[in-house]
């Protein structure tokens, strides 16, 4: 487990820092995944022709709100309901752990329209607690070809489509640019087509920007990025390794190779060689949080999911943060694409008007509420939106073109009902490689075996 990740929130879940447990306790739960998946059966269904009747019809959406999504919420159900004022709907606010969400699925008291973290479609689908949406896109012509192809991805598994995103979250570059100017250093690009922006330019801004005087801890980083696997996987693959064979449908671990030695030798040598970052032991005296917002980090790999944090105005007056492009290893520039998504709960009983709530806060008028400065914290899923001149029109022509860039060269988690299993074990087997205790190599083999034996898990 990443040292430097903090308790599970609505925030970590979204973006799927440290929330790898609850997998395991839905499958404890079910019958475990299929092979191949198919909706389960549900309670009797409002016909299409029941909803126009406009009898009451009761709706649940669930999700893990904090105070300002609440708001978005409950203002998306009070103009949903001005289309549809014979439908009323409840939020189900779950707070605290991933896992009590699955115990509430598992348990039949699921929500008719509920959150879809990026890396639980595959997980979910496969257990039957999503309902396939084809029909109903197909049916009231949502225009698949303005969604972004990496959202599509990501809420999708084995063809189907399983959720659509209501924003879409890719890891990015924060910066601080009244420290560049302070030390004279040119700013890393907004612009993805600019490959002068590289691993290595990123190093030698970063030493230019760390301010160390004696042998302690530095007063001031250059370059921030965690131990987990969910930030250091663009590295990975800038450097063109991977950790499965096919992220659609992976068959086998391929983490054992030079490629992810040379990576991970790049991000262990940002605090032991090169003391750009905060070591592990530094960092509890220095979260990287309250780094970034003090301006004691200059650059931080996260994403929009710190938006709200980050726009406060004591944030915003001390460090007037700008957002850049990610960097090109060997083998190109990636970003490793997270998001959140709803989805239609197969126990829905009314699951016509459950998609139409699904639709309008996705791809109707619903998902321009999440438009604000106070709360935006992704990306819209569908072009023309985020192409929208009402959208983001808070950050700079330079912060904007980083955004609308980066789902052009994301990548996505693996499609695998165990990859939940493998992020952990993987942890676990790196561990001791982030303090120097065991090497790369031997991290890395290690890895291969753990992480083997988690994919295959529970297969026949």
């Amino acid at each position: 487990m990443d040292r430097r990740c903090g308790l599970l929130s609505r925030r970590n879940f979204l973006h799927g820092a440290c929330g790898v447990a609850g997998v395991t306790l839905l499958a404890a739960c079910s019958a475990g995944p299929s092979q191949n998946p198919t909706a389960a059966p549900a309670a009797p269904v409002t016909t299409a022709t029941q909803v126009s009747a406009a009898q009451s019809i009761q709706l649940k959406i669930g999700g893990w709100y904090d105070a300002g999504t609440q708001k978005v919420v409950q203002q998306q159900i009070s103009l949903f309901q001005k289309k549809y004022p014979n439908v009323s709907v409840a939020v189900v606010v779950i707070t605290g752990t991933l896992a009590k969400d699955v115990v509430l699925i598992a348990s039949g008291a699921s929500p008719d329209v509920f959150w879809v973290n990026n890396d639980q479609t595959a997980p979910w689908a496969s257990r039957n607690a999503l309902r396939p949406l084809d029909s109903y896109i197909k049916t009231d012509q949502v225009d698949m070809n303005d969604q972004f192809d990496v959202g599509k991805v990501l809420y999708s598994y084995k063809g189907v489509t399983y959720a659509l995103p209501e924003s879409l979250a890719p890891l990015l570059i924060f910066y601080n640019p009244k420290a560049f100017e302070a030390a004279g250093v040119k700013p890393p690009p907004s612009d993805h087509n600019d490959k002068s922006w590289t691993l290595d330019a990123l190093i030698e801004k970063a030493k230019a920007l760390t301010k160390q005087s004696g042998s302690g801890p530095a007063q001031q980083y250059g370059f921030f990025v965690s131990t987990s696997l969910l930030r250091w996987y663009p590295f990975l693959w800038d450097f063109g390794g991977d950790i499965v064979d096919n992220t659609e449908a992976p068959t086998k671990i391929i983490f054992d190779s030079e490629q992810s030695r040379q990576a991970l030798q790049w991000v262990v040598d940002l605090w032991l060689k090169n003391k750009v970052t905060p070591t592990i032991a530094e960092s509890q005296s220095l979260p990287w949080q309250p780094g970034f917002e003090t301006g004691r980090i200059v650059m931080l790999d996260e994403g929009p999911w710190m938006w709200p944090s980050f726009q406060a105005p004591t944030v915003r007056s001390k460090v007037p943060w700008e957002m850049a492009a990610m960097p090109y290893g060997p083998a190109g520039a990636f970003t490793r694409m997270a998001g959140n998504g709803d989805g239609l709960s197969v126990q829905s009983k009314n699951p016509d008007m459950a998609w139409k709530l699904l639709e309008f806060n996705t791809v109707g008028d619903g998902q321009s509420l999440e438009w604000t400065q106070l709360y935006s914290n992704g990306i819209p899923g569908k072009k023309s939106f985020a192409n929208d001149p009402r959208w983001a029109s808070w950050f700079s022509p330079s912060s904007k073109q980083t955004l609308v860039q980066l789902p052009d060269y994301a990548r996505t988690s693996p499609k695998h009902p165990n990859w939940a299993e493998v992020q952990t074990v993987l942890a676990s087997a790196l561990d001791q490689m982030w303090t120097g205790q065991i090497s790369v190599d031997q991290a890395v083999k290690d890895a291969q075996v753990k992480m083997e034996q988690a994919l295959t898990k529970g297969s026949s």
